[in-house]
Parts: C-alpha cells; sequence; structure tokens
C-alpha cells in the first residue's frame, strides 16, 4: 500500500492473535488501525508511536500506564463488567472519561454493551466488552478523533473525515482509495522519509557505535596484556641486574682468586682434569655409596637375580659366590667398597652437564663404570642442582654434585641399568675392590677374601 516502508509497531499482539482464534486469520491481514491512526496523527505527533493490546479472562483495570508522550494506544478487555468502579481505585490514571453517547450508538447497532473509557493524560483508550468482531473494531476505530485530545489541539480535517468515515463501509475499496489519496500527498511522503531515514542513520550508527566499542575493548585486552608482558620484564630485569653486579663484584681481582684451580688440582677424587672454552672435563674417581640396600636385600630374598649370571665362567659365576660378593658391597651390613668412576663434562657459561658415553676407561682399570651416567646420561635428581649451581657462578658446587651423582646406582634399574653394571664388576681385572683395612682386590680375590672372613665367623654370607 505504501511505497515505502514504515517503521512503527502494529496494532495486534502475538497475544490477541493467539487467544482469538476465530478471528485470527482475519486479524493478521488487517491493518486498518494502523494505517488509520499513522494517518490521523503523523503530522500531529512527533516521533509517533503507536501500541495495541487485546485481553482476555484479566482484570479491567489491566491497561497499561503509559507515561512516553509519543505513544498512542487502543486496548480491548474482554469482560462484561462496568469498569468505572475498578478503574476509580487505579491512583496511576489521572483522569478517566467515559464516551456515552458512542456507546449508546453501539448498544443499538450491535445490541451488546461497550464501555469505552478515555485515559487522556496517557493517550489511551479502552473498550471493555465480552467479545470482539472485525466490524465493531473497524467502527471503534472510526470514532478515533474522540479519544484523543490531541484533535482539540488540531481538529481533525473534512479530508479526514471522510478517510475515518470509509472504516464502516462494506467493502474496503473506498478506504484503499481514500489512503492512496493521503498518503500520495508531499507532506506525508516527507513524514515516510523522514521515519526510514531516522531508522537508517540509528542503524548505522548503532553498527559503527557496536564497532568502535570492540575496538576498544580488543585495544585494553592488549594494553592488559602487555602491562602484565612489562610487568614481569621489569621483574626479570631486576633479576638480571642483581645476577650481573655478582658476576661483576665476583670477577674483580679474578687473576688473583685461585680457589677454583686449588680445588681442581688438589681433588683427589677427579682425574684428568681439562678446560676446553667454557667447558671442564674430568673423570671422578669415588666409591660406590649403596642407598637401596632394602630393594637389593629383597632382590637377594627371592634369588632371581643370580639368574642373570650364567655367562660368567668358572668361581666368579657360582651362586654361591656371587651372593656373598654381591652382599657384601650393596646391603645394608656391607664390608667391602667398591671403586665407580664417570667422565663429566660442565659447560660453564651454557649451563649444562653431560656424561661422555664414549669415554676411555682403559685408563682406569680398577674402576667400574658408573653404568647409569655411561649409558643414559642420566644425573637423577642431582641434576637441576648441578645445573642450578652454575648458572649461580659456582663450579665447585656443581663439581661436588656431580662427584655425588656419580657415588650411587639404582638396583632397582635391574635389567637397563644395574645387571649390566654387575657383570662389569665381574668381569674386571683390576683392583675394584677395597677392603675395611685397605687392602686392594680383584672381584675373584674378594671373593676369597669373604670365604676366609667367613671361615671366622663374619657374618656375611
Amino acid at each position: 500500500m505504501f511505497k515505502t516502508p514504515i517503521d512503527l509497531i502494529p496494532p495486534f499482539t502475538n497475544n490477541f492473535i493467539t487467544q482469538h482464534a476465530a478471528v485470527r486469520n482475519e486479524l493478521n491481514t488487517d491493518r486498518t488501525l494502523f494505517m488509520t491512526l499513522i494517518l490521523l496523527l503523523y503530522n500531529r505527533v512527533e516521533n509517533l508511536a503507536l501500541e495495541s493490546t487485546i485481553t482476555r479472562g484479566q482484570s479491567i483495570e489491566s491497561v497499561p500506564y503509559n507515561t512516553n508522550p509519543n505513544v498512542y494506544s487502543f486496548h480491548w478487555v474482554e469482560t462484561d463488567s462496568n469498569p468505572d468502579e475498578t478503574l476509580k481505585q487505579i491512583k496511576n490514571f489521572k483522569e478517566i472519561v467515559p464516551e456515552p453517547m458512542i456507546e449508546k450508538y453501539l448498544k443499538e447497532k450491535f445490541g451488546q454493551t461497550i464501555y469505552i473509557r478515555k485515559f487522556p493524560e496517557e493517550n489511551a483508550v479502552a473498550f471493555y466488552t465480552n467479545h470482539i468482531t472485525i466490524d465493531m473494531w473497524h467502527l471503534l476505530q472510526s470514532f478515533t478523533s474522540r479519544y484523543f485530545k490531541i484533535f482539540d489541539e488540531k481538529p481533525i480535517t473534512n479530508e479526514e473525515k471522510e478517510f475515518a468515515r470509509t472504516l464502516i463501509l462494506r467493502t474496503p475499496n473506498e478506504y484503499t482509495r481514500q489512503i492512496q489519496i493521503l498518503t500520495e500527498a508531499e507532506e506525508f511522503k516527507t513524514y515516510c522519509l523522514k521515519k526510514m531515514l531516522n531508522s537508517f542513520e540509528k542503524s548505522i550508527f548503532t553498527r559503527k557505535i557496536q564497532t568502535a566499542k570492540n575496538e576498544v575493548a580488543t585495544l585494553e585486552s592488549k594494553m592488559d596484556n602487555y602491562l602484565s608482558q612489562y610487568r614481569a620484564l621489569v621483574q626479570q630485569h631486576f633479576t638480571a641486574k642483581i645476577f650481573l653486579e655478582g658476576l661483576m663484584s665476583a670477577s674483580s681481582g679474578v687473576e688473583e682468586k685461585t680457589e677454583l684451580q686449588e680445588y681442581l688440582i688438589n681433588n683427589k677424587n677427579l682425574a684428568n682434569v681439562s678446560v676446553t672454552d667454557s667447558h671442564i672435563h674430568f673423570v671422578v674417581k669415588t666409591y660406590l655409596i649403596p642407598y637401596l640396600t632394602e630393594s637389593w636385600e629383597n632382590m637377594d630374598n627371592r634369588g632371581a637375580i643370580y639368574s642373570n649370571f650364567s655367562d660368567i665362567a668358572g668361581e666368579l659365576g657360582e651362586r654361591d659366590n656371587l651372593r656373598l660378593l654381591f652382599n657384601a658391597i650393596f646391603s645394608s651390613s656391607h664390608c667391602l667398597k667398591l671403586r665407580i668412576c664417570a667422565h663429566i663434562d660442565l659447560d660453564y657459561l651454557g649451563s649444562s652437564v653431560q656424561s661422555n658415553r664414549s669415554y676411555d676407561y682403559s685408563k682406569f682399570p680398577d674402576y667400574i663404570p658408573n653404568a647409569h651416567l655411561q649409558k643414559h646420561n642420566c644425573f637423577g635428581q642431582n641434576g637441576p642442582d648441578i645445573i642450578e649451581q652454575l648458572k649461580m657462578g659456582d663450579p665447585i658446587g656443581a663439581i661436588e654434585c656431580a662427584i655425588n651423582c656419580v657415588k650411587h646406582i639404582n638396583v632397582d634399574e635391574l635389567n637397563a641399568t644395574f645387571i649390566p653394571f654387575l657383570k662389569n664388576l665381574l668381569r674386571c681385572t683390576g683392583k675394584c675392590i677395597v677392603t675395611e683395612d685397605n687392602q686392594e682386590l680383584t672381584p675373584l680375590e674378594a671373593i676369597n677374601y669373604l670365604k676366609e672372613k667367613k671361615n671366622e665367623n663374619n657374618p656375611f654370607g
């Protein structure tokens, strides 16, 4: 009907459409109230907005209280009660005005009581009856100029009167023709264009505002992230400065300080010491310290471990001799000390440590290489401590940690480490075992030594 769309509130709510199934299809397509109010009010009310509700089974005072001067509303309340006494109790409405003349006319026409109550301050009108029809609805619309005080200020024109009368005709042809005439007026076209452009500009600004909000939120998130990074960098910078000052203090007069030199030269646990760039290379020579004695004693009691040495010939391979030797080295009441060794490479500047697994240990025939370091380059729990000492600029502390690491062998790593270690021990021809009275013995000599001690009621065996 209109050449340009008009963005206003439709006249019938979904609530009404649902509750009035008998006239649903007609009312769903009927827009007479909508068109009529627009054409009668658009040049009288700035920023016009429309509302209409039809309620059923609710109290007659259920007319919405409106405070927006631009909203004009129609309400139909299905009830056969006279609304006067009830509505007088509602304090929100400043004024309630009846329309007895129109009520009388409708009573005569439809044989049905319809109460009309106007609410001038709220720009609202309500109809109270027990039944609604399309004809009745259209007829009530034709009296629109009687319902709102805006028509007292700007009376209805002759053209508008003719338009209103078309609502009571039996066919919509004249109503449609009158709408076409009124909407072709330049004033109405201008009104429609303004409504359309206002909606268009508002939509554009709404989208622009949302885009701008998103941009602000994104930047604020980045700022928070950068601030968090900055705080972390400040702390790191502070720590680095403290470390730098410590290094500068330690380096002053380093030519005169010989602590590391003296340590490396005089430490009897170290051999073949050399340096390359920032690396310190050395072989640790020390004694094994049994530290998993309970695990070993459980293995010994089960006895299954001794089945792994069938390839060891002679007296060394005999079960009783093996048990005698191993208990003297690994049990909690051990009486023999085992010489053990490992080649270590410390990177003083790079703060790293590793064991040289390809090192030629033939230069140390009286020592058994630590199988855990030699095979797996694993320093266990000592590894982080060694690296921490290097980072703190304490190479002596790092070397002490490395020596401590070489002293232990993990008997629980049976097939990976411990069994190969024991076989290296049994094949050793050097004097890798030391007694409590400092005798140096080969493994076979140690077995004979233990047998002699056993004959003297030694508890080992």
